[in-house]
């Protein structure tokens, strides 16, 4: 992403936060951006272009962000939090302290369907790096390190939209953590 579209999706964020994103118009995010209309749309065609593409970032940056943590050599545990910080819980915070959590969620949902589908790939293969290590504990276990990947992404993702509280979303998190590190055979019990 170039120093502009960084510049105006930053400027987005902060617009859709502000008003939702069925209110956000175009010109609120040039304006917050500090660039000319037309540069904006020398950037991105629409409206939806901006949700795309932001969706895309913040996914890159996460993944990104996990990447290092398994180049690093954290531990499983250390990595499972990492991955659910990004996935449920820093979601989970935005949206429940903004009170256009709803029309961003909806806008999002509405647009973006095959953003969100590369995303959850991208996501998985992540969580498969991760797990792969442990393929031959997880055999033994009855599941592939592909199965567990889709068990903690849907488990994630689910658990942000379901969690009544951050302590319920804590709690449903930590119960998957816990059962990958006994899977995994990477837990002291």
């Amino acid at each position: 992403m170039t120093e502009r579209e960084e510049q105006i999706m930053q400027a987005a964020m902060r617009v859709f936060l502000r008003y939702g994103i069925k209110r956000a118009t175009m010109n609120d995010i040039a304006q917050e951006a500090e660039v000319a209309r037309q540069t904006l749309y020398n950037t991105f065609a629409n409206k939806d272009e901006v949700v795309e593409a932001g969706i895309r970032h913040m996914a890159a940056s996460a993944i990104t962000e996990i990447n290092q943590a398994i180049d690093d050599g954290q531990s499983l545990a250390q990595l499972i939090d990492l991955y659910f910080r990004k996935i449920s819980i820093e979601p989970f915070e935005l949206l429940h302290t903004n009170p256009n959590a709803e029309d961003i969620i909806d806008g999002i949902n509405a647009v973006s369907k095959d953003a969100l589908n590369q995303t959850t790939r991208d996501y998985v293969a992540a969580a498969m790096r991760f797990l792969n290590p442990y393929a031959p504990a997880l055999s033994k276990a009855g599941k592939s390190a592909a199965e567990v990947a889709e068990f903690l992404h849907v488990g994630a993702y689910g658990a942000k939209k379901m969690a009544r509280d951050r302590d319920h979303l804590d709690m449903v998190l930590n119960t998957m953590k816990t059962a990958t590190l006994i899977m995994a055979g990477a837990a002291d019990i």
